[in-house]
Order: C-alpha cells, then sequence, then structure tokens
C-alpha cells in the first residue's frame, strides 16, 4: 500500500461541498486536501480560510496552478460534463456529484474523455448507502422476491423553498439542474438499476 496521499482539489463551494465533501476530504486520511475553487470570491475565500487551503476563482486557473490527482465537482448539474472534462483532459480522476450531466451527449463525451485519457470517474450517488436500500438490494440479490419484472417508483421528496433558492436559485431551473427527474429522481433510478 502506498503512503502517498492523493491530492484533491474541491469545485464548488455551495450546499453540497459545505455539508458532506469538506468533511469526507479533511478527514480522509490518505487524502491532501489542496484547494477551493468558486466563481463567488468570497465564498471561495471563506472556505479556503476555514479548511486551510488554496482558494481559486476559476477552474482552469486551480487545473494550472495546482498539482492535483483528483477534482470533486459540486457545481450546478449542466456544468457537471464540461469541468470533467477539462480535468480529464489534464490526468485528473474526477468524482462528480449526481447526476453526470443533464444531456445525454455531453455525459456521453465525458465518459469518452475520462476512457481516453485514463482517468477515472465517480457519481456520487450517496442513497446506494442508506440502510433500507441496502437491505433492498440484498433481499434481491438473494431472490426473496423472485424474478422482478416491473418496478413502481413514487417519488416523494419534500425540499423547502430555501433548498431551491440557495446558491443563487441554480437547483430550481431546469436549464443549470435538469428538473426533478436528473436532480431528485436520478436516487430512485440508480436504485432500480
Amino acid at each position: 500500500m502506498s503512503d502517498k496521499k492523493i491530492k484533491v482539489g474541491l469545485v464548488g463551494c455551495g450546499r453540497v461541498s459545505r455539508t458532506a465533501h469538506y468533511d469526507a476530504i479533511k478527514n480522509n486520511p490518505s487524502l491532501d486536501f489542496r484547494a477551493v475553487c468558486d466563481t463567488n470570491c468570497e465564498r471561495a475565500d471563506t472556505w479556503a480560510g476555514k479548511n486551510g487551503v488554496k482558494a481559486y476563482y476559476d477552474f482552469e486557473e486551480l487545473l494550472e496552478g495546482e498539482e492535483l490527482d483528483l477534482v470533486s465537482i459540486n457545481v450546478p448539474n449542466r456544468l457537471h460534463p464540461k469541468l470533467g472534462i477539462k480535468a480529464a483532459k489534464k490526468g485528473i480522476h474526477v468524482i462528480c456529484e449526481k447526476p453526470l450531466g443533464i444531456r445525454l451527449a455531453e455525459v456521453d463525451e465525458l465518459i469518452a474523455c475520462c476512457e481516453k485519457n485514463n482517468v477515472m470517474l465517480f457519481t456520487v450517488l450517496q442513497n446506494r448507502y442508506n440502510e433500507t436500500n441496502k437491505l433492498l438490494k440484498q433481499s434481491i440479490d438473494n431472490n426473496r422476491f423472485g424474478k422482478i419484472h416491473t418496478c413502481n417508483v413514487t417519488l416523494r421528496w419534500r425540499r423547502g423553498i430555501g433548498y431551491y433558492q440557495e446558491d443563487n436559485g441554480w437547483r430550481g431551473s431546469r436549464d443549470l439542474a435538469g428538473g426533478v427527474f436528473t436532480n431528485q429522481a436520478v436516487h430512485y433510478i440508480d436504485m432500480m438499476q
């Protein structure tokens, strides 16, 4: 096992980074948290200071200014493929908040670029680790329900208005978030696979 730490840059200092990614990166002894990047300079500076890392305000400057092994992309969904492709072209591995994108052709381009550059691409789908979902998966794998031919899902996912208004309101924008199908229902689609 190597003692070399994985050098990580975090892109997007909004809600999901604040609630999950900062601590996950900081508390993993295999990771070396190097920098944050956000177009909101004040927010980037605040979170860089709280984490003892460098702040960048432009993604390309982050890629040029740091020697990274991995970027964690946590920005509006529409931007995921564009930023992931830029990182992959530099040989930097990509971990991306779900979904990988909101347009299939762009996601296919991201996947192809990662494959071409021998870069690993990961999607954060945290509900796979929900205890109920793990039990359901185990039951299916153990053939508890027999052969499954169809699946019905009812999406009950309430978010307060604040969720859609914070971070400049991008989660409420179909153009930036892709709508409820890609922003919330993606977890249920993932479970059905």
